[in-house]
């Protein structure tokens, strides 16, 4: 029986919890909760165990049917991925680096947050293999009232053998014409700063190449 199964925020802890019903027929009490190993308690008022991995930004990758989420992992947001919907593996390498930034803002560092996946093409939830990163974005020094909303395009593939490093974050080269400066950077540069996309420079891999000694 095809079943489908939405993930919700549980305010009381601000655990993911996950519950599924049939495709055919998801009426109120064909519902189940995902609770202690099994789908066991009811959709309304059940219990239900946390998903064991803080996720943002749920999609269904339709290429492999497997969920994806955005999660911190070393160096920055990384991808988790599941194909029971309720046990997610991290990616090793992060999508995107972030930086330290706080919450409590002005601060010294840049800050990200609410990271969110969508497709390209479409704008929903059920992605294929070309996706649309989302997240708010604030720069340096500025506050929560500076903020911009970010999205940076990702192409995917499946490989037919392991590759380490696997995830590179594009190297662009903006000008600002009125300051006669160039800036190379794989961060978002915001309109308001004045800069003007001018090349693409490459790809920096997000961690090293472990076959090599590399240093940041």
């Amino acid at each position: 029986m095809a079943e489908k199964a939405p993930y919700c925020g549980r305010a009381r802890d601000h655990a993911t919890v996950a519950a599924r019903g049939p495709i055919a027929d998801p009426s109120p009490g064909r519902w189940a909760k995902w609770f202690n190993g099994a789908w066991s308690q009811p959709g309304i008022g059940g219990n239900s165990t946390p998903i064991p991995t803080k996720t943002a930004g749920l999609a269904r990758w339709t290429t492999t049917g497997q969920i994806l989420a955005l999660g911190v992992v070393p160096g920055g947001i990384g991808l988790f991925v599941s194909s029971d919907h309720v046990t997610f593996e991290p990616l090793p390498e992060p999508l995107l680096p972030n930086g330290p930034g706080s919450w409590a803002r002005p601060d010294p560092e840049e800050f990200s947050s609410y990271f969110g996946i969508m497709d390209v093409a479409t704008g929903a939830n059920q992605v294929g293999d070309k996706w649309m990163l989302s997240y708010a974005y604030i720069q340096p020094g500025e506050s929560f009232g500076q903020r911009y909303l970010v999205f940076r395009p990702i192409d995917v593939w499946i490989s037919a053998t392991p590759v380490h490093p696997q995830v590179g974050v594009m190297l662009a080269r903006w000008y600002n014409p009125a300051r006669q400066v160039r800036w190379s950077t794989i961060s978002a540069v915001p309109p308001a700063a004045g800069y003007r996309f001018e090349s693409q420079a490459g790809y920096l891999m997000t961690t090293a190449d472990p076959a090599t000694a590399r240093i940041p």
